[in-house]
């Protein structure tokens, strides 16, 4: 994460293309929609509604904005630590954008995957696949999920994915993640800008995590927003971690690469593209192309087909993707030209005083007794 600034810049100034005839157009139903938001977490402020509570400990892992600041690296983290303390954790997902969503799927027992990306949800399923022995269950309703987990595979300790805004289940840590690029555009709500609700939201988490940390970075914005509404909690800084090339066909790891002229194209569906493609130039790659589709598309034969065409006109050698990506890809015909998808992972500027906080946040010691 080396260009941090221009990262910052570029996001500014793809947030400021919104048509100004489009934006004043919504301004009525943006600030309907602030004051419904505003009104909601009042009511569950003053204790009008009443969570549901789970018996195990629940950790909610979310942001304040529309995707794109590093949950799931952070979910896998978490849940790979908790587990290696001894807990038998679930996962409780929505599992966006995926077939049948008001059944209760169980992505994972803890012992062997259940589901399909198609019916898991991209995100849940990639967990499940990274984590086999931590159970992963997707339903709208995370209590509904939760309960599953407990009764079924005795599980004590829930993860729950993008929960922050999932007030009706009670969490005993609510950890936020913001994006320490983030730009003075993208500080409003949708679809002016990127917050799903105002900043002073910061006010409800337990323990905050800048990401997308760079050493010598600013992350200024964000600093300001978490002295203004929360100065007490605990605050850490992660920054992603590049694990390495594999082949979307196999999960293989690449471990000898074909690529002479380091020549690729890139193709991606998530909610942050420049952070992959920054990421592509940090392994020496050039990016002749970039495929950028909206976040959790799913692909077609025929869109593949483009891209493969693409890459062999510019004289691509591979076609580079993301792990979230390469399961939606894994199904189609990729020809013989390389696909590769690139892991992703997370680390602490302060490792251990992030395990021990979260731990003490639990009311737990360090060691999970």
């Amino acid at each position: 994460m080396k260009n941090i600034t221009s990262i910052r810049k570029e996001k500014g100034a793809t947030a400021d293309k919104t048509p100004s005839p489009f934006i004043l157009l919504m301004l009525p139903l943006i600030k309907l929609y602030q004051w419904l938001l505003e009104w909601r977490n009042w009511m569950w402020n003053r204790g009008l509604f009443t969570p549901r509570r789970l018996s195990g400990k629940v950790i909610s892992i979310g942001n304040l904005t529309v995707g794109g600041t590093g949950k799931t690296p952070l979910t896998l983290y978490i849940a790979r630590f908790l587990h290696q303390q001894g807990f038998r954790v679930a996962v409780l997902s929505r599992g966006y954008k995926r077939e049948r969503k008001r059944d209760l799927t169980v992505v994972s027992d803890g012992e062997k995957i259940l589901s399909s990306p198609q019916y898991a949800g991209d995100e849940p399923y990639l967990i499940a696949r990274n984590l086999p022995a931590v159970a992963v269950v997707v339903h709208s309703d995370r209590y509904r999920a939760g309960q599953w987990a407990e009764e079924r595979l005795m599980t004590e300790m829930h993860l729950l994915d993008d929960g922050f805004q999932h007030r009706r289940l009670w969490r005993d840590v609510d950890l936020l993640l913001l994006d320490g690029n983030e730009s003075q555009p993208e500080l409003y709500l949708f679809p002016r800008g990127r917050l799903r609700e105002p900043l002073k939201g910061i006010k409800r988490a337990d323990i905050i995590v800048i990401t997308q940390y760079a050493p010598g970075g600013s992350p200024s914005l964000m600093l300001e927003a978490v002295k203004r509404y929360n100065p007490t909690a605990p605050l850490f800084y992660s920054q992603r971690r590049l694990e390495g090339l594999f082949w979307v066909k196999g999960d293989r790891e690449v471990k000898e690469t074909p690529l002479r002229s380091g020549k690729v194209v890139s193709l991606c569906a998530i909610a942050q593209p420049l952070y992959f493609e920054e990421d592509l130039r940090q392994l020496q790659l050039e990016v002749v192309y970039h495929f950028r589709f909206r976040d959790h598309h799913w692909y077609n034969q025929k869109e593949v087909n483009a891209v493969i065409s693409t890459a062999r006109r510019l004289k691509g050698e591979a076609v580079v993707t993301t792990e979230k990506d390469a399961l939606r890809l894994s199904h189609l015909e990729l020809g013989n030209l390389p696909f590769f998808y690139l892991k992703i992972g997370v680390e602490f500027m302060e490792e251990e005083e992030f395990r021990q906080t979260l731990m003490r946040k639990l009311k737990l010691n360090p060691e999970g007794e």
